[in-house]
C-alpha cells in the first residue's frame, strides 16, 4: 500500500500492555515493563510493521516503549535509537491518540500538502489488547 508513496510516512506506536494498563494506573514517566501479553503484542505489532518501508525507529527510554521498539527493530532489521526526549512527550494529547495497547497510527507528510493523519489507532494485527478509552 505504501511502497509507492513519495512522501514521508511517520508511524506512531503505542507500547504493548503492562500490568498498570490493566489496573488503570496513570504511568506517565514511571517505568513499567511489558507483561506477558504485552510481549506477545509487541511481536504481533512487529510482524504488522514489517509490511511498511521503515528506515528509522526511535523510542523512549522507558522499558515498555523500548521493549516494543526492540521487537519491531529485530523483526525489521533496523537499529533502535533511544531518545530521552520521547520520555512520555510532555503534552498529554500525544498518548490520547493511541487508546489501545500496541496500536499504531499513520501520518503522511508531503512538502506541498503538510501533515495528514491517514490511519488512527490500528489494532487489526492483535489477537488480544486492552483498550483504555477515556
Amino acid at each position: 500500500m505504501f511502497k509507492d508513496f513519495n512522501g514521508t510516512l511517520i508511524i506512531l506506536v503505542r507500547h504493548g500492555e503492562c500490568e498498570e494498563n490493566i489496573k488503570g494506573m496513570f504511568r506517565g514517566r514511571t517505568d513499567f515493563p511489558l507483561n506477558e501479553r504485552g510481549l506477545i503484542q509487541a511481536q504481533d505489532l512487529a510482524r504488522e510493521l514489517k509490511n511498511f518501508p521503515l528506515k528509522y525507529i526511535y523510542t523512549s527510554p522507558l522499558s515498555r516503549a523500548r521493549q516494543t521498539a526492540e521487537a519491531i527493530g529485530q523483526e525489521c532489521g533496523i537499529e533502535v535509537k533511544v531518545e530521552e526526549q520521547f520520555n512520555n512527550i510532555a503534552s498529554p494529547y500525544f498518548w490520547k491518540i493511541h487508546l489501545d495497547t500496541a496500536s499504531y497510527s499513520l501520518l503522511s507528510y508531503k512538502e506541498n500538502r503538510g501533515y495528514c493523519l491517514i490511519q488512527l489507532n490500528q489494532t487489526k494485527h492483535l489477537k488480544e489488547y486492552f483498550s483504555e478509552w477515556v
